[in-house]
């Protein structure tokens, strides 16, 4: 089981909701939201369950397949591949995000 990392891991992806060119900093984003590929640091495991990470790295739809990287023996290595994501339906806020451990995916390769 890998164990809780605390902020200590960062994502890329390219969500569906960014970049957003109207809010400030962002101007200059003009290709269009889900043609940038956004970044995030300090995000974290927070549970596994089977073969699934659920992890609170900021994600959208078309963030999936993006890497979560873990810094190991000062070497960045991709430890899961974003999932989806759990909403509420009813106010649309994320609940929980979840991964594929690659570790799990090796086992697919031959």
């Amino acid at each position: 089981m890998i164990k809780q990392k605390q902020g200590k891991l960062f994502f890329v992806g390219y969500s569906g909701d960014y970049p957003d060119p109207t809010k400030e900093g962002y101007e200059s984003y003009t290709a269009g939201k889900g043609w940038t590929a956004g970044y995030q640091d300090n995000c974290s495991i927070v549970s596994e369950e089977s073969n699934l990470l659920l992890h609170d790295c900021a994600t959208a739809g078309g963030a999936s397949g993006g890497p979560i990287v873990d810094w190991i023996d000062n070497w960045p290595y991709i430890i899961a591949l974003n999932n989806g994501e759990v909403k509420n339906r009813r106010t649309g806020q994320d609940i929980i995000n979840f991964a594929v451990k690659m570790d799990f995916l090796d086992k697919l390769s031959w």
